[in-house]
């Protein structure tokens, strides 16, 4: 028996979570319970605490631990929750925007922000673990590494949700499912329900030739650093991980959509690797002054399955929480039918888990 904390944060984890188990608490009601063997006078030493305990400093958690007075003045709180029902006063003394609680006391999911991006956490027992699968599946994992193995069948996977599908005509029973989380925009979380497109009629070794045939937005990365193949195109793109965050925006100031619809495949590439050539040799004048960038790119290539996490920014400090440093990640995975035959449940999983904030059912 266990609880089950997950943070899902895009700074500085390569697949956006953060993930600790507490075997001494067997309910959620019991672990927060026990979090108030941390109580402090302070409220801000309490939620430090609570904090050091749990691993990680939890955007708007701070609710529980305290509470105010007429005037606004903040104290500790010296109680911890009676019941399930109370937890939720607890966590709206903090700050979040959406408190959901499982009506058999075995979860708790909240989504809050930073006031820059959407992050959310999730906590639940080993009873919802057991009869909820392919929610958690994708949650527990806590090694970047996925399975690579796949089945030889056609897809018997029954993956049958609702999503964006893109019609490849190639005339093939096959598919491939594009999942990626971006933290371009402040609703990264709420509106993630375009994260995860399936392209109908191909496989991931037939992606290559799709995506220098037909122009699909989803796909532009791949497009812009095709490299012969997809697994040159994607060594290529990881190829800049130390400097990534600085190329990509010296990189930018440069680049002409125009000029590059109306190339070929091959002079398109040639066009951007002069360009981020240019860019790579600029950055150390030009930037090396200001921070040092992030050297972390992290990926995994195969035949029917690939990911890859990309420093797209490195901040000072994580936002509101002060914490250094702050460096941003978007996580791409990329997998076929034949993967998800064999790998059924963690491909649900990662569906479930990319194509919204509301990962608990």
């Amino acid at each position: 028996m266990s609880v089950e904390l997950i943070y899902r944060t895009p700074y500085n984890y390569f697949d956006n979570k953060f993930h600790k188990s507490f075997p001494e608490a067997e309910t959620v009601l019991e672990w927060f319970q026990n979090l108030w063997k941390f109580y402090d006078e302070d409220p801000h030493q309490f939620y430090e605490n609570v904090s050091d305990y749990i691993g990680i400093r939890i955007y708007g958690f701070w609710g529980p631990f305290r509470i105010y007075d007429e005037e606004f003045d903040i104290s500790s709180n010296p109680s911890p929750p009676n019941d399930f029902a109370s937890l939720k006063e607890y966590l709206n003394n903090g700050y979040c925007n959406v408190i959901d609680m499982g009506e058999n006391e075995n979860f708790i999911q909240v989504l809050t922000d930073d006031d820059e991006l959407e992050l959310a956490y999730y906590i639940f027992d080993s009873s919802y673990m057991k009869e909820n699968p392919i929610s958690v599946d994708y949650l527990l994992k806590q090694d970047y590494s996925l399975p690579l193995s796949f089945s030889t069948d056609t897809d018997r996977s029954g993956i049958d949700w609702k999503y964006r599908t893109i019609e490849t005509n190639r005339g093939k029973k096959s598919k491939v499912y594009f999942l990626r989380s971006n933290t371009s925009g402040g609703d990264n979380l709420s509106s993630a329900e375009n994260s995860v497109v399936l392209y109908n009629g191909i496989r991931l070794p037939e992606l290559y030739d799709f995506v220098l045939d037909e122009y699909d937005d989803d796909l532009e990365i791949l497009r812009l650093f095709a490299q012969g193949s997809l697994e040159q195109t994607i060594n290529k793109i990881v190829r800049f991980k130390k400097y990534w965050v600085l190329i990509y925006r010296e990189f930018y100031e440069k680049f002409s959509y125009d000029d590059f619809n109306e190339m070929t495949p091959k002079e398109g590439s040639s066009y951007v690797m002069q360009l981020v050539d240019n860019a790579e040799e600029k950055i150390i004048d030009r930037h090396f002054t200001e921070f040092k960038p992030s050297s972390k790119s992290k990926y995994q290539f195969s035949d029917h399955f690939i990911q890859f996490s990309l420093n797209t920014d490195s901040w000072g400090t994580i936002p509101l929480i002060g914490t250094s440093p702050a460096d941003l990640y978007d996580n791409f995975i990329i997998f076929d039918d034949l993967w998800a035959s064999k790998n059924e449940i963690l491909a649900k999983s990662l569906i479930n888990f990319f194509k919204g904030w509301k990962v608990l059912k």
